[in-house]
């Protein structure tokens, strides 16, 4: 495994998914660590996502490969869904993010309780070896998923954080 041509791979489908959001007007930014170390991130702002399209930031990117033997890498994309969620609302929503994960096809939602921050995550394998046009098509179709997931129940999950929805309604909604 050359480990400098996947990173240099990894890195031209980054900025090809960044260049292409770009063109449709989505504001994205690959930020590359300075010093080498570190993986490169991808960050987006989806506007349409949210209750009355408040909008959405997702951070794309690779897990760094932790062996030479590997043959599997994986392509992670986070979807920030809220960032201030006050303690007295954890409970409640802890039980409907497990609810909701249990019929996920795909991912998960996730509450932090470190930082208060409610996310969507989906994490996909994928073979080392892809390259160009064939990476970047992953790419695209992993993050595309992770929004059409993200977006299936976020509204539900946020309108639980501003008091309108309860767990029951969260049951009635399946």
């Amino acid at each position: 495994m050359d480990k400098s041509k996947i990173m240099n791979e990894r890195h031209e489908a980054l900025e090809a998914v960044e260049g292409s959001l770009q063109e449709e007007l989505i504001a994205a930014k690959l930020n590359v660590p300075e010093d080498g170390e570190g993986e490169e991130v991808l960050t987006v702002i989806f506007p349409e996502l949210g209750i009355d399209g408040d909008g959405a930031v997702a951070e794309l990117f690779f897990l760094p490969i932790v062996s030479d033997e590997v043959s599997v890498q994986h392509f992670a994309t986070v979807i920030t869904i809220a960032d201030v969620i006050g303690e007295e609302q954890y409970a409640p929503l802890y039980e409907a993010i497990s609810y909701i994960n249990f019929r996920l096809a795909c991912g998960a939602y996730a509450l932090d309780d470190e930082t208060g921050t409610l996310i969507y995550k989906l994490v996909v394998p994928m073979p080392v070896e892809l390259e160009g046009d064939e990476l970047l098509k992953e790419l695209n179709i992993c993050s595309g998923n992770a929004v059409a997931a993200a977006d299936q129940h976020m509204d539900l999950l946020l309108r639980m954080l501003d008091g309108d929805v309860t767990m029951d309604d969260v049951r009635a909604a399946f």
